[in-house]
């Protein structure tokens, strides 16, 4: 990444979070995120902080994985349902961002 992250990238991918999707860990879905003037601050320190540190928070590598089950199947069968990860939000916008930016010089 060439530079900083923006407010402007976050205000930005914030406008695009799906509102009703399950949470990840931390338990905020991104109907949270609406409350922009609360929010963007604090995930705008958190990005300036792990661009600075070049170290991605433990947190960043939670997920919750559950079972979904597909569409007009048995749900007794097991081969019927398929894992899915559960991230946390803000984690989900800062890889959006990076990608976005071509990449960054984040460690994991």
């Amino acid at each position: 990444m060439n530079g900083p992250i923006s407010i402007r990238a976050i205000e930005s991918n914030n406008n695009n979070l799906p509102k009703q999707k399950a949470t990840g860990p931390e338990g905020l879905t991104g109907e949270v995120y609406k409350f922009k003037k609360e929010i963007i601050p604090i995930i705008y320190s958190l990005f300036q902080s792990t661009q600075a540190e070049e170290i991605l928070p433990k947190t960043f590598y939670e997920a919750c994985i559950t079972l979904i089950q597909m569409a007009d199947k048995d749900i007794l069968r097991k081969d019927n349902h398929k894992p899915v990860s559960l991230m946390n939000t803000d984690s989900k916008m800062l890889n959006k961002i990076l990608a976005r930016c071509g990449g960054s010089r984040l460690q994991s």
